[in-house]
């Protein structure tokens, strides 16, 4: 009677249909979830003040100076890690030390070094020129509402940062 046996199960099948149902729609949501998952590094955090928490172990390139925006060839970039910063500023190299407290915000850049190559290209050297003018030894360090982040200093310096990574120096 093997052939009972079979028909016996195929009547319950009907009644697992709509259970299958679910399970793939669950399966396929879940892939859904994972595929929109980044693979970028999040922006630090920050408390409601909306000062990231840390800088430790984040890389950024400058999207606008003074509220113009950089163009992508020339734009200057800015690393931290534990203690130290690192960057370009689109001609020549920087460093030196920093200090930063999350709860006002402010970033101290101590003993800045930058090498000396000269610009040829006209358009970057505008770009670095305006960017060493606004990369102030006291910033203070927020979020906008576009989610970049910012470094203001006194006289109305400006700098927007957008997150490209994790730190690439030691």
């Amino acid at each position: 009677m093997p052939g009972r046996a079979v028909q016996r199960g195929m009547h319950r099948l009907p009644r697992l249909r709509p259970l299958l149902g679910l399970v793939l729609l669950l399966a396929l949501a879940s892939v859904a979830v994972i595929a929109c998952d980044s693979k970028t590094t999040p922006p630090p955090s920050g408390p409601a003040s909306g000062h990231p928490s840390t800088l430790s172990g984040t890389s950024w390139v400058v999207t606008a100076i003074g509220g113009v925006k950089t163009p992508p060839e020339t734009q200057p970039t800015i690393a931290f890690n534990a203690t130290r910063t690192s960057g370009s500023s689109g001609c020549n190299s920087f460093g030196g030390s920093y200090r930063y407290d999350p709860s006002t915000g402010v970033l101290q850049l101590d003993q800045l070094f930058m090498t000396q190559i000269a610009c040829a290209e006209g358009a970057r050297n505008q770009v670095e020129a305006a960017f060493t003018r606004s990369l102030v030894p006291s910033a203070v360090v927020s979020f906008a509402a576009d989610g970049q982040l910012v470094l203001e200093g006194p006289a109305g310096t400006r700098l927007d940062l957008a997150l490209v990574g994790p730190t690439v120096t030691d």
